[in-house]
């Protein structure tokens, strides 16, 4: 029985020794794994301190966390270093996350840059097809005008030639019209000349029968043509005159026309003439008139005379106007006809003289005024003022009449006045 309880002691012994180096074993391997993690800790710790002197040195120094780190023992310097690598981590979570947001951006607006370089593509495929269709109307237009400019060459010179042809023409035509011209001056010469040889004679026998009735020849004013008819243009009631520009001649003038060899008495009121003809075109030494008036049944052959008493080429007459005058015979006095006979005497180059005396030509007066009757009642200052006024009227008018006889100087009324420049109400 002893010596079974002695052989169970040293077996526990053995048992305690096994697990006592079990477990030095055990905790030498836990020692070491426990030193080496530490040294792997220590070397992840330097690790880190580095990177925090790189952060510190390159940008991060005013960073928070790395002011914290640095400021506590290196005992949680592991702690916070790994705290801070987790803010890093979370930092780098919302920059990848704001990354991808740019990203995101990014790809979107490469994406509407395409479309847009896509349009702009297209835009300018159409642009270059537009131009390409102006180019092809320009050259169609410059085509266009090229034809153009060679049909308005060609006319030009059709024009050109037409041109000569009617100069050319014109020049016969002028040629012929002198020529024609020339011929009716001849005709027209010798017609005066047998016109003023049967001119002469009637004024011969006239003479002599004023002589017989006790009247001086001289005493009988007339007047002389002043142009005459060469030829007519029947269709259109127009004339051709033997004076023009040369003698003084201008547009408007009027002339009354005459038969060829009629001798116009100035005061005969009896010697009245066939028409009215107005100046309408100048030549040099030629004229076209038109006939204006004309007496029923009348007509204006070659070799018919004009006269307009205040007209001359070589001289300028003087007229002395009296009195009141009826231009339009409407029965009453113009306010201002005076005026107006005035004008038609300096409208053909005559001269107004302000009194009658030797230097005067020609004598027109107006309506002839009425002798007044007396008022009864010699008391009524107005009536004898207005009978006054007529009395003088008169006996002016009379007194020109008497100082005009004595003078010589031809009188003219109103209505030979007007009939001897060819007057016409235009």
């Amino acid at each position: 029985m002893a010596r079974a309880r002695s052989g169970g002691g040293s077996t526990g012994s053995i048992w305690g020794l096994v697990l006592f180096g079990a477990g030095f074993f055990i905790s030498m391997i836990l020692a070491i794994v426990f030193y080496t993690k530490v040294e792997a800790a220590e070397q992840a710790a330097e690790a880190a301190q580095s990177e925090l002197n790189s952060v510190r040195n390159s940008a991060d120094s005013n960073d928070p966390a790395y002011t914290a780190l640095t400021a506590e023992g290196s005992g949680t310097a592991v702690r916070k270093l790994l705290n801070a690598v987790g803010e890093r981590d979370t930092q780098i979570g919302v920059l990848q996350s704001d990354l991808g947001a740019q990203t995101n951006a990014r790809n979107a607006a490469e994406a509407q840059l395409q479309t847009q370089t896509e349009a702009t593509q297209k835009a300018q495929a159409d642009l270059q097809q537009t131009v390409d269709a102006k180019d092809a109307q320009a050259k169609q237009l410059t085509a266009q005008v090229t034809a153009l400019e060679s049909t308005v060459s060609a006319i030009s010179q059709e024009n050109t030639n037409l041109k000569s042809l009617i100069d050319s023409s014109i020049e016969d035509v002028v040629d012929n019209y002198d020529a024609q011209i020339n011929e009716w001056k001849k005709r027209t010469s010798d017609a005066q000349a047998e016109a003023s040889a049967s001119e002469r004679t009637v004024i011969e026998l006239r003479e002599t029968i004023e002589v017989l009735r006790g009247k001086r020849p001289e005493d009988i004013p007339v007047t002389l043509a002043d142009a005459t008819v060469v030829a007519q243009i029947p269709d259109q009631n127009k004339i051709y005159l033997d004076i023009g520009r040369d003698a003084n001649l201008r547009l408007g003038m009027a002339f009354q026309v005459y038969d060829a060899g009629d001798v116009v008495k100035i005061e005969d009121p009896q010697a009245e003439g066939k028409a009215v003809v107005e100046v309408i075109n100048i030549n040099s030494n030629s004229a076209i008139a038109r006939i204006v008036q004309r007496k029923p049944r009348a007509v204006v052959n070659d070799g018919d005379i004009l006269v307009n008493v205040v007209y001359d080429p070589n001289r300028l007459y003087s007229f002395h106007v009296f009195g009141q005058f009826d231009l339009n015979y409407d029965g009453d006095l113009d306010e201002n006809g005076n005026d107006k006979v005035r004008s038609l005497v300096t409208r053909f180059d005559g001269l107004i003289s302000e009194e009658l005396d030797y230097a005067t030509d020609y004598l027109v007066l107006g309506i002839e005024p009425v002798l007044p009757d007396r008022p009864e009642d010699e008391l009524d200052l107005i009536k004898m003022r207005e009978f006054r006024t007529a009395l003088e009227n008169y006996q002016a008018y009379q007194d020109l009449i008497s100082k005009a006889r004595e003078l010589g100087v031809p009188v003219l009324n109103q209505n030979r006045f007007l009939d001897l420049i060819g007057y016409f109400e235009r």
